[in-house]
């Protein structure tokens, strides 16, 4: 009988705790799913890349693994993946030169050599094919060849001279230079049994137009390959003296396109064309394309390892399996998917949070100066957009927007009609979903269900259009009155700020004109890249900064009428003075948040700073605080927090602690004031793939932390969570606890400061601790630090705001403990 309610109360208690959470003090990478780079199948598997991310299908199991840069790789950010199909190797290189072997049973080998290459050598890994024991690898510093056999380099030559592919025939290495002159590219030989480490044996075989990127044997010894240049179709015969004769293959007389070839075991080579053709090389070498496609596989990759009965198809859209038939005909063996916890790309430049709270929006970023992503206009740059909530991830993909200035219609008739240059977007907060995204090339797109509903620009707003060609919109905020507020770039252009009030933003976008907008321009203190402004909770202030170097902010008190600047009392600082009577000028002043204590917090390229009393920031005796960290041993001094890291973001927490992203040296987590580091994550003791931080986020719903960097997203689970008004969503996790953890338990959903009491069955009391926010952490140990014994524990919490009467605690929570 004991047993039976033992195991019943196991499967009750692993019920009610059954919310997905990350257990405090652990982390989650986000999948990636955006473009498939490579699409490889094999006789159980099928691998692709996407998003500088692995996964791999277990056909067999039906199963999809997404291998984690923290655990399942020795790296983060694929760039190629290749398969040596004679030894069931998947060779995966990364983006700083770092290389994995995963080998037929599942195991990985590491070979950083190439990454730990020293200085001024270009590390990038281009491609790498497989012939017999030897695995090459073409970079753009030169050729390194590996032994597969021991898993060693077995000889390496870097002179500079980048290398796109090498097609390893019988007798030579053939190497496709990437450095051209007037248009035309280099074929070097050498003799497989010479040293590539002596320059002489290496001869110029002929210059060709359109480099090789992508090859496959088409005949059985060696000397005849289907390539593929630039995209372009043709095939290359090599002799035996190394010799080498291109060939273009026309395809109905015209050029053949195609995204990729592809080999499978009935030796046939095959390729899809961009416009969707499904064709394969001929025995004698030409081309037959005659299979149309449905137009959601144009552009896609293919693979294929059992011919036309079984194809993978890859695109932004999913991956999936088909039959396909001589008359085009489809069957689906498996429909395309995607992972639903998937981001579409890895590239975080901003975090953005929804205006209800419900998630956030992560995007990439266009014109900047600051931001590490890359200086410039980048003009080019087209918009992605991902919302983030519990429920998974949603792209968002406006398609068919409107252009009406140089850089916008240039860069539309490039790559299509879809938003480019993003800064910065900012949620509808009556509107949920509808978004205003600020575009460097075009003003602000007002987006609902990926629809433009309207885009404000020079034509029906005050935006500015600077020098007459872009309307280069750089900030874009909602103020606590539901003000919308536009910054762009201003040369000799006046008013760089447009504001449209909150009655007219709930306007049809349609019906809104220049003349609702409000226009300020505070002496044209904010008018370049990066403005950001804050708006001011507690102090119904105003700050602004921009990228303009060696000065200080802008701050402004609107009075209580933010719509109307005409009576706005504001400040341009110039220079800033510290609490001691001292100068601080940092080059640049970077990013800025305000905590729940109204205290405003600024990052720049020289440290953090906080202001405590930002209503007097206009007045003449206004004076900065800089942040210093007692060094705690026995001399008195301090250190200014940070000094001379350049900072790019903050988060607040919900114990009032900051998070602190740099360029260059990874994350902080500092005290309430500042004055204690807590926590610094590195690449060195988490799973961070960089040091370099881009944007951060903390959840006001719970204890996870979200960091952006250029390799992707990443969620820390924190030891503080916020606080409830009660007792009555009080949950514990992991639970029930068992004999394989001996992590932290997290019990969240507790009142602020609360004392919470862990009973056992006898109700003595065996550990004692006080909630941060709303979370405490247990151990699982008693008072006495002994693990302890296998049963149900009670959670017993109170609150001081509770009352004397409740000191003894209410049971708030049940954990079961097996041993």
């Amino acid at each position: 009988m004991t047993l039976r309610l033992f195991i019943f109360l196991l499967s009750m208690l692993a019920l009610v705790s059954g919310q997905a959470q990350i257990a405090v003090g652990s982390w989650k990478q986000y999948p990636v799913f955006g473009e498939v780079t490579d699409l490889v199948e094999t006789d159980r598997h099928v691998w692709y890349a996407t998003g500088g991310c692995l996964y791999s299908y277990d056909k067999n199991a039906d199963e999809t693994r997404f291998y984690s840069g923290s655990g399942a790789l020795s790296g983060y950010t694929v760039k190629l993946i290749r398969h040596d199909s004679d030894k069931g190797i998947l060779a995966v290189a990364y983006a700083d030169g770092n290389m994995d072997l995963i080998l037929s049973d599942g195991s990985r080998v590491n070979l950083p050599e190439i990454r730990d290459a020293g200085a001024g050598v270009d590390k990038t890994i281009n491609d790498i094919s497989f012939d017999g024991g030897d695995m090459f690898v073409a970079t753009g510093g030169g050729l390194v060849i590996y032994d597969t056999d021991r898993y060693e380099v077995r000889e390496s030559r870097m002179y500079n001279l980048p290398i796109r592919t090498v097609i390893p025939a019988p007798g030579y290495l053939i190497l496709a230079g990437m450095n051209p002159e007037n248009g035309n590219y280099a074929l070097y030989g050498v003799r497989r049994d010479a040293s590539i480490n002596i320059p002489d044996n290496f001869r110029l075989i002929c210059r060709y137009r359109d480099l090789i990127t992508d090859f496959r044997m088409l005949d059985t010894d060696g000397r005849r390959y289907a390539v593929s240049r630039n995209g372009r179709l043709g095939s290359i015969d090599i002799g035996a003296d190394g010799e080498c004769v291109l060939h273009d293959i026309l395809l109905n007389g015209t050029a053949c396109n195609a995204t990729g070839l592809t080999k499978g075991d009935d030796g046939v080579v095959r390729f899809i064309t961009k416009d969707g053709i499904v064709g394969h090389y001929s025995d004698s070498g030409t081309l037959v394309a005659d299979i149309a496609m449905p137009e959601q596989f144009r552009s896609n990759l293919i693979a294929s390892h059992d011919g036309l009965g079984s194809v993978w198809f890859a695109g932004e859209d999913g991956i999936g399996n088909y039959r396909i038939e001589h008359d085009g005909g489809v069957t689906v063996l498996r429909e395309k998917s995607v992972p639903s916890d998937a981001i579409t790309f890895n590239e975080i430049c901003n975090i953005f949070p929804t205006s209800d709270n419900r998630g956030f929006y992560i995007s990439n970023l266009g014109m900047t100066q600051h931001h590490p992503v890359g200086d410039g206009d980048r003009f080019n740059i087209r918009l992605k957009l991902n919302l983030v909530t519990r429920d998974g991830v949603e792209k968002i993909d406006p398609v068919g927007v409107t252009a009406n200035t140089g850089p916008g219609m240039g860069s539309q008739s490039s790559y299509g009609k879809y938003i480019f240059s993003p800064t910065q977007i900012a949620e509808d907060p009556d509107n949920a979903g509808r978004l205003y995204i600020g575009s460097g090339c075009e003003g602000v797109y007002v987006i609902e269900d990926g629809v433009e509903l309207k885009k404000f620009d020079n034509t029906n707003s005050t935006i500015n259009k600077h020098a007459n060609y872009y309307c280069g919109t750089v900030s874009v905020t909602i103020d606590n009155d539901g003000n919308l507020w536009v910054c762009s770039r201003a040369g000799g252009e006046k008013h760089p700020i447009a504001i449209l009030p909150a009655d007219k933003r709930r306007l049809d976008p349609s019906e809104v004109t220049m003349d609702d907008w409000a226009i300020a321009d505070y002496d044209l203190y904010l008018k370049v890249r990066d403005i950001k402004l804050l708006h001011c909770r507690h102090s119904g202030m105003i700050f602004g900064i921009d990228a303009t170097d060696n000065r200080g902010f802008l701050a402004v008190n609107h009075r209580g009428t933010p719509a109307d600047p005409s009576d706005d009392i504001f400040v341009g600082w110039s220079a800033m003075t510290d609490q001691d009577g001292k100068s601080f000028a940092p080059q640049a002043w970077t990013c800025l948040v305000e905590d729940q204590r109204g205290h405003v917090w600024f990052g720049t390229r020289a440290g953090v700073v906080s202001v405590s009393n930002p209503a007097k920031a206009c007045n003449d005796d206004f004076r900065i605080n800089r942040i210093k960290v007692p060094r705690n041993d026995g001399s008195g001094l301090a250190d200014y927090l940070l000094d001379n890291e350049h900072i790019v973001a903050i988060a607040v927490d919900s114990s009032n602690r900051k998070w602190i992203g740099t360029n260059g040296s990874g994350l902080y987590l500092v005290s309430e004031d500042g004055d204690e580091i807590i926590s610094h994550f590195t690449i060195d003791n988490s799973p961070l793939p960089s040091n370099v931080i881009t944007a951060l986020y903390c959840d006001p719903n719970s204890s996870s932390l979200f960091v952006g960097t250029l390799s992707g997203l990443y969620e820390y689970s924190s030891t503080s969570s916020p606080p409830r008004s009660d007792y009555s969503d009080v949950y514990a996790y992991p639970n029930p606890v068992t004999s394989g953890y001996s992590g932290p338990i997290t019990i969240t959903g507790l009142m602020e400061d609360s004392l919470v009491k862990i009973m056992d069955s006898g109700m003595r009391l065996v550990y004692q601790t006080s909630s941060e926010g709303g979370m405490a952490v247990w151990d699982g140990c008693n008072i006495g630090g002994t693990r302890v014994r296998s049963g149900v524990y009670y959670v017993l919490a109170s609150s001081s705001g509770q009352g004397a009467e409740s000191s003894a605690g209410d049971v708030v929570a049940k954990i079961l403990v097996v041993n």
